[in-house]
């Protein structure tokens, strides 16, 4: 059976907590992102079943690039978690 790949992209402006994604990680495999940059090239590389956006408080560039994967990446999910929700 294929084990998930979750592909945890990681803007949060306080990384000292623990990510929400931190004990998924026994079940399933998490690899993480903190440069929003390299997104689409690393989506593209290791072809993640789930994309995981963690906010603390988004910003617009950080909004634009959750739209930018959508529209690039349709058939793949896309959770945003923040702080305030």
């Amino acid at each position: 059976m294929k084990v998930p790949l979750l592909l945890l992209i990681d803007l949060r402006g306080d990384k000292s907590k623990p990510h929400v994604c931190a004990e998924l990680s026994t079940r399933i495999k998490v690899q993480l992102l903190d440069d929003q940059h390299q997104l689409t090239c690393r989506i593209s590389e290791v072809e993640p079943d789930v994309v995981v956006f963690e906010f603390d408080y988004p910003d617009i560039c950080c909004l634009k690039a959750l739209e930018h994967t959508k529209a690039a990446f349709p058939s793949i999910p896309i959770l945003m978690v923040t702080e305030q929700h």
